[in-house]
Order: structure tokens, then sequence, then C-alpha cells
């Protein structure tokens, strides 16, 4: 056998050795060949391999982009949370916040790492490639062959935008690796493990507790259906207490941390009331896009973007129809595409509540992987083409959808485009940065030192709160963060909050579909103050953003 054969060999039956099985493609001289390796150990460096590609395509990934960019309004939010726990401050009490898991989790690592915007997105890369391993395993039930589990790295990697938001596909691929542990053998203590995912999965957002709750919940009765394995009642127990051990963070708090309770279920019920958890917006699919001034390669690429929306139905729709309509034998062979179409339909609720392409990107891996998980199901034998086939089609979509929103892509587009990023210190840390965005850096803390003095409270709206930690100064009030109308209870509390409050930095919200979050109309109140109580300052500030000293 030719060292070639052996490699494609190994790189074909890779399902077969996650599960200690010889392959039964394998020859009497192929075992001979390879009997210096067994089965249980080509499957015991598996979770090696995966972690090695998912850490080098993360330090990659931070060396390469770390220092781009910067963003204002939801990096700033997790940026100021992280800094807020890092002083001692408790998200959700002393300033508006997610769920509190991701600024812990940021703020333990940012600890070592230090409080600028580099550390945190340091922070961010070990969440990410823990993040990636998870999926990488996952994927290890369609292919072994480290060149594709490479090639599927990165596409997984791609999605995983915006970088502030990592925490979503984490647990997106974490839930499809323990619902195909699961399947693959249905035992209490992997039923526990499960329910002490999803606990965790809600400290770090409620939305995705509940997603991967729904999605491993799925994966249980499906596998309880369709391999009649028995104990269903034991598991779904095992799963329960699962969810109560990983959520003991959250409830210690609500019992131990003065106030936190109140904040959890105040802000449960504003967002109930409220009806919606974001901004609605429909898909651009392909049809609805428009295409009018585009160029060609612009074209081009709204096209595919359509078509990466559009794929989320017809892959969920299709996957499930398989999902449930596949034999015993297909299951047994791969557990991947049914886990991987559950998890990922529940998940995809993300992008329904607000449908651009990061909120997509948030959901996608799911999807992703029961693509790569397609061939093995539907049959046994060579399956490394047809998923290097599949690998190559998404990485044109990838190239041109999401890869577009990447910041050194938007830096290469800057300076195709006659306006190089430039570099500016923020917070300590050197940055590359938009031209625009750069006059913010550099003229905003220049004039607010000048003209603020250092003990006193600068209260920005609405929603710029990355200049809190730029310019090293904490809110004064609890919502960081004007992104949508208050209620007149949240307006008063506001009031009350920036009663000794003598200075004021605003921006004025460009024109268009966003303009709803501009100050007057999200909190008209808060705005009647500023004019009646406050004048504005004569400061060479960037166009659009004022200065406000009471009167």
């Amino acid at each position: 056998m030719t060292p070639h054969s052996r490699t494609a060999l190994a790189c074909e039956d890779a399902g077969w050795y996650d599960r200690g099985m010889p392959a039964p493609s394998q020859t009497a001289s192929s075992q001979t060949a390879s009997s210096q390796t067994s089965p249980a150990r080509r499957s015991a460096k598996l979770p090696l391999l995966c972690a090695t590609i998912a850490v080098l395509l993360f330090a990659v990934r931070f060396a390469s982009q770390s220092r781009i960019d910067l963003g204002l309004q939801d990096e700033g939010f997790l940026w100021y949370g992280a800094q807020a726990v890092l002083r001692g401050d408790v998200p959700l009490v002393d300033f508006r916040s997610y769920d509190p898991g991701r600024y812990y989790a940021s703020a333990a690592m940012m600890a070592a790492f230090g409080d600028g915007i580099v550390a945190m997105r340091a922070a961010l890369s070990v969440v990410g490639a823990f993040g990636l391993f998870l999926g990488l395993l996952a994927a290890t039930r369609a292919t072994s062959c480290r060149w594709v589990l490479l090639l599927v790295g990165l596409i997984l990697m791609a999605w995983m935008q915006p970088r502030w938001k990592v925490f979503e596909p984490t647990f997106a691929m974490g839930s499809v690796w323990l619902g195909v542990r699961l399947v693959e053998r249905a035992s209490r203590g992997r039923a526990l493990a499960a329910g002490l995912w999803i606990g965790i999965a809600a400290v770090f957002g409620r939305n995705l507790g509940v997603y991967a709750g729904l999605g491993l919940f799925a994966v249980l009765l499906y596998e309880a259906w369709k391999l009649r394995t028995p104990g269903l009642v034991s598991r779904l127990g095992s799963l329960a207490l699962g969810v109560l051990a990983g959520y003991l963070p959250m409830l210690a708090m609500m019992a131990f941390v003065p106030g936190f309770f109140d904040a959890f279920v105040d802000g449960l019920t504003t967002q109930v009331e409220s009806g919606r958890a974001n901004l609605a917006r429909g898909a651009p699919l392909p049809w609805s896009v428009d295409y009018t001034g585009a160029t060609a390669l612009e074209s081009v690429q709204l096209f595919l973007t359509g078509v990466a929306f559009l794929l989320l139905p017809i892959v969920y729709v299709g996957g499930l129809v398989l999902t449930l309509r596949a034999p015993r034998a297909a299951l047994e062979r791969s557990a991947l595409l049914p886990c991987a179409v559950l998890v990922g339909t529940v998940f995809a609720h993300h992008v329904s509540v607000r449908s651009d392409l990061f909120h997509l990107a948030q959901c996608y891996a799911p999807l992703l992987l029961a693509c790569f998980a397609l061939p093995r199901l539907l049959r046994e034998g060579k399956q490394t083409w047809p998923i290097v086939g599949i690998a190559l089609g998404f990485g044109i979509l990838t190239l041109t959808s999401i890869t577009q929103e990447t910041p050194w892509v938007r830096r290469a587009a800057a300076a195709r485009a006659g306006s190089p990023y430039v570099t500016r210190a923020v917070a300590g840390d050197e940055l590359a940065l938009s031209v625009r965005m750069a006059e913010i850096a550099t003229r905003v803390p220049a004039v607010v030192d000048q003209l603020v003095p250092a003990d006193e409270a600068l209260f920005i709206a609405p929603h710029r709160p990355a200049l809190y930690p730029m310019l090293g100064r904490p809110a004064p009030t609890w919502d960081t963060y004007l992104s949508e109308p208050a209620s007149d209870a949240h307006q008063e509390r506001m009031l009350r909050e920036l009663a000794d409050v003598r200075w004021a930095l605003t921006h004025r919200v460009p024109p268009g579909p966003g303009n709803q979050l501009g100050l007057p109309a999200s909190n008209p109140r808060v705005w009647a103050l500023l004019q009646e109580e406050f004048e504005r300052v004569d400061a060479p500030l960037p166009n659009g953003h004022f200065l406000w000293r009471r009167r």
C-alpha cells in the first residue's frame, strides 16, 4: 500500500475509528500495515488534533486582527462590562448587561492580560478557540483527515463573528457535540453532562440556555424514539439535575448578592413586556436585495449573502426530513447530522429576531456541521472528497459574505478606496483605525481631558459605551447603552442618577433604519433634561458629537 493510499484510508474511515471499530473497507493487509497504530490510539489522538487546530487558527486570527478596528457600540458594551467587573461591580445590578457569565469569564482572563481592548480580545480568543475545539470534535464524526479538519476549522472560525460574540457559536457547537455523545451512547452520565452545559449556557445568556436546553432535549427524545434505548426517564432526570448544577452560580447570586434577583426579574419582565429581544429586520434573501447601483462583484456578494440566509430553511427542513426517515443503521453510523439539525433549528431563532449577517453568523455553525455530516449519514465508504466539495462550496460562500465583515478585509478595502487606516492609541493599546474612528479616538479624549475635570462624572449617550473605558471614566448611570425606547420608570431612574451630573457627551444618530434609536426618540425625558438644564460647550469635537455642561 502506498503512503498516499494509507493517508486516504485514514481520512476516509474516521467515523469507524471514532467508535474504536474497524472500518469495513479495511482489508487484512491494511489492518496489518496499521497494526502499529490501533483504532483506539487513532481515536485518542483526535481530541489533541482538534485542540491543536483550534488553538493555531485562533492564535493566527488574534495576531492578525486584534489591533484592527474598534466597535464603539456592542464591543464597547462588553468591554465596559468586563472592566466594571474588574472594579468590583455586579452585572445587572450596577450596570446594564446581558447575563453575567460572559463578563466574569472575560474579566477572569483579562486579570492576567490587562484591562485594555486588546486584552479583552485575547480573552475572547481563548473562548473562541475552546468553541472551535468543540465544533471540530463534532466534525470528527464526519472525517478525521487532518487537512480536511483544518479546512472545516477555517470555515467554522470564519463564521464565529463578530469577535465579541464568540459565546453564541461556542455554545451552539458545544450543544451539537454533547448531543452526538448522547446519541452514540445514551447514559445518565452523558445526560448529566448535557444538562450541566445547558445550565452554564444560561449563565452566559438566558436565550443560550433555552436554545441549548430545547436542542438537547429534542436530541434525547429523538434518540429514545429512533434507537429504542431504555431509561429515557432516568436520563431526563439526569439532564434536569445537570441543568440545576450548571445554573448554580446564578442561583447563588440571586440568593446572596443584594439586588441581583430583583434586577434579573426586572430585566426579564422588561424583555417579555417589550415583546422582542432585539431589533426586527427582514432577512436579505436573494430576491429581496436591492442591487441598484451595485457593481457585478458587489451583486454577486449580495446574492450569495442572501443564499447564506436561504440555506437555513432549506438545510434544516431537509435535514429534519432525513433525520426522521433515516434508518437505525445510518444513525448508528453517524449521529452528527440529526444532532446538528435538531440543535441548529432551535438556535436559528437567534437570527429571526434580527436578520443581519452578524446574527446569522452567531448561529450558523450547526448548519455547517450538518452539511459536513450529510455524506456519512447517506452512505458508507469513502467520504473525504464529498466533504471536501461541500467545504469548498461553503468556502466560496464564506469568502463572499461573512469574510467581508472581518477587520483585515475592511482595512484592505479602505486602503483600496484611498482612505488607509491610521494608528492611534486607545486606552494604552495601539490600534489601526479608519479615518473617522481615528478622529473620534483622538479628539474626544483630548477635549474631555481638557474641559471636564477628572473628578467629575461624564454622561455619554445614546450608544457609545466604548468611550467610557477609552476615557477611563465609569458611567454615572446604570444604563450605558441607550439602544431602545425606555419606559417611564427607566427614564425616571436615569433622571435621578443624573441629578448631580454636570457634564454630558452626546452624538447624533445618522439618518437611516436605526434613527429611532436616537436619544430624543428613545429617552425623550432625558433629552428634555439636556435641553432645559444643560448648555452646549463650544469644543472641537468630531462632527455629530456634542459636549454639554449644566447651567
